[in-house]
């Protein structure tokens, strides 16, 4: 069932509407945030295709998502493309000596072509190398796996534990690595009507979390909540056309934001 935070109460809720157990499972360790319009349902109308995609690059010993811009039709071998490019700002990468060659996907698991070069690095930056490219081939199916093969044939990977394989990883594989902050749902570019949408953000520990929503005429909503919970969006705050919504969390006395661009309330 669905939450309810109780007036004059703080939010404690973790139960998270649509959730499986299988999710559940390979998002432990990382508390997870939901903001839903006061309306629930199933959100608002989104877009189906996307020109963005979301690659990891390492803060620290933790992944960060940024966004980039991808060409119409290049999907999953696009995104793989997009990993590889440098690391923006204080970020760094550990496959700026990687090549991928092909991406493919059977079912839910993903199969990466990587050089021989791959697995030629201490146990460490292996596992670092493989846990960028399954959080990044894996941003838009949670669920999904991945299995790295070097002239088609499947070539053993660390672990976040330290662990080697050549069966398909998760991103449970690589929990060490989680981002501090992540935002689930929605995606770069989807279409959102402000009184009846959800976001869903996961977190590395248990926070103060900012939400804001700018569109193009610069109106915006702002709201804090310290903890996990539901935070409703008044039904009067609409806002139209091209925007961003940004999350903001203050973890380890370090402010961290990220940003995605939307759309709120498209015209028919």
């Amino acid at each position: 069932g669905r939450g309810i935070e109780l007036p004059g109460t703080p939010a404690r809720v973790l139960q998270l509407p649509g959730l499986s157990p299988v999710r559940a499972m390979r998002l432990a360790g990382a508390f997870l945030l939901v903001l839903a319009g006061c309306t629930g349902g199933d959100g608002g109308p989104q877009t189906e295709s996307r020109t963005n995609a979301t690659v990891y690059y390492f803060d620290g010993d933790a992944l960060t998502p940024v966004d980039r811009e991808l060409r119409p039709g290049e999907g999953l071998e696009g995104v793989a493309q997009s990993m590889l490019a440098p690391a923006p700002g204080r970020l760094s990468s550990a496959l700026s000596e990687v090549e991928i060659s092909e991406v493919s996907v059977v079912g839910d698991v993903i199969t990466v072509e990587v050089d021989e070069g791959f697995v030629d690095a201490s146990d460490d930056e292996v596992a670092r190398r493989s846990g960028q490219v399954v959080y990044g081939l894996t941003a838009s199916d949670l669920e999904a796996s991945v299995t790295f093969v070097s002239g088609a044939e499947p070539i053993e990977v660390i672990t976040g534990d330290g662990s080697s394989t050549d069966d398909p990883v998760s991103r449970a594989d690589y929990a060490r690595f989680r981002p501090w902050l992540e935002i689930l749902r929605p995606a770069p570019g989807d279409a959102l009507a402000t009184h009846s949408f959800r976001v869903e953000v996961a977190l590395r520990e248990e926070v103060d979390v900012r939400l804001k929503l700018e569109a193009s005429d610069r109106k915006y909503y702002d709201v804090v909540r310290s903890g996990v919970g539901i935070i409703s969006v008044p039904l009067d705050v609409i806002l139209v056309g091209g925007g961003t919504l940004t999350v903001t969390a203050l973890q380890s006395g370090v402010e961290r934001s990220l940003e995605i661009p939307v759309t709120f309330n498209p015209q028919n």
